[in-house]
């Protein structure tokens, strides 16, 4: 018997979101958007602080969490441009993002940013919470690119 693949954080969020788009209308006829924004941004959130802890388990510097952008990026994900990789700086434009373009195919662009944008600061606060994270743009919010950088907080 063939060993199975483990799937690719792409594919994961696949899942999801098609599972979510189901969901979308029957939950929007019951609750309003703005309150179904919140309420799934906090679950998912919560989700990706829980992931960070989990992957902090064998080492939480910020040369270990370069593993964790690496699966970010499997099987074609994420398309990056790096800047900077010093011991106290890891800074890259993502120049093309799978997520952005799975999300606009689904029909879901405008969750786009909830359902995946905004846990990278939420697995990065469970992996180290004396890291921080500024991102000012994002291709999902059509930008040319996402701009991250990760640091050790001041």
């Amino acid at each position: 018997m063939a060993k199975k693949r483990p799937i690719t954080l792409l594919e994961r969020r696949e899942i999801e979101a098609t599972f979510f788009k189901t969901l979308l209308g029957p939950l929007l006829e019951k609750i309003s958007e703005e309150d179904l924004r919140e309420a799934v941004g906090k679950a998912l959130c919560q989700a990706a602080h829980e992931a960070g802890q989990a992957a902090a388990r064998d080492g939480n510097s910020l040369e270990d969490f370069k593993k964790v952008i690496r699966g970010w990026a499997e099987g074609g994900a994420l398309e990056m441009d790096e800047l900077e990789d010093s011991p106290d700086c890891l800074r890259f434009n993502v120049t093309r993002c799978a997520y952005a373009e799975l999300y606009e195919r689904l029909g879901l662009k405008e969750w786009g940013t909830v359902l995946s944008c905004d846990r990278d600061f939420a697995v990065l606060e469970g992996f180290n919470d004396g890291l921080e994270l500024t991102r000012p743009k994002t291709l999902m919010e059509d930008k040319e690119h996402c701009n991250y950088c990760y640091r050790p907080k001041k």
